[in-house]
């Protein structure tokens, strides 16, 4: 019995990671199985996408365009971006609510996360490049699933704006 080895599930998530890899492959962790799509999305938020220019952030707020979904509001630009990527966002926290800056950073953390698991909607269609400030407007301490819920919403809606401008033009 000792010297046998039964097959086990190591095998099975080594096959996970390696699908995981491939970037055809989603991962669903609330199913935990690997579902294959066309997208070639990465489920990473890098230094290049984060918006830190004072610069553009205040280009941003004296000359962008706003979306609100409660308890979230979105403020995008389009501009050109010194890194190439389509996107570059930011989150905020107001310290006028939430004094504390744990409370603040942890806001922060869940819009990011939020942001990360759902830009693949719009990431892929992008053509031109815009910088967004994702504000939080509520004045308790949010959930993870109240969030992500704005978020989606705030891209849809992000995305029919663009498709909007695109039309008009």
């Amino acid at each position: 019995m000792r010297g046998q080895s039964k097959p086990s599930n190591i095998e099975n998530k080594n096959e996970l990671k390696k699908k995981m890899a491939d970037k055809r492959f989603l991962y669903s962790p609330l199913e935990g199985k690997a579902l294959k799509s066309n997208l070639s999305v990465e489920f990473k938020f890098p230094k290049e996408q984060r918006l830190k220019s004072k610069k553009l952030i205040e280009l941003l707020f004296s000359n962008g365009k706003s979306i609100t979904v409660f308890p979230l509001k979105l403020i995008y630009l389009k501009t050109p971006l010194p890194a190439k990527v389509p996107l570059q966002v930011a989150v905020i926290a107001p310290k006028k609510h939430f004094k504390s800056a744990v409370k603040r950073n942890r806001i922060k953390r869940l819009l990011r996360e939020a942001y990360r698991l759902n830009k693949a909607f719009i990431f892929n269609n992008m053509e031109a490049q815009y910088a967004l400030v994702i504000l939080y407007l509520g004045k308790e301490m949010p959930n993870f699933s109240k969030i992500e819920l704005g978020v989606k919403t705030l891209l849809s809606k992000f995305q029919k704006h663009i498709i909007d401008e695109k039309t008009n033009v």
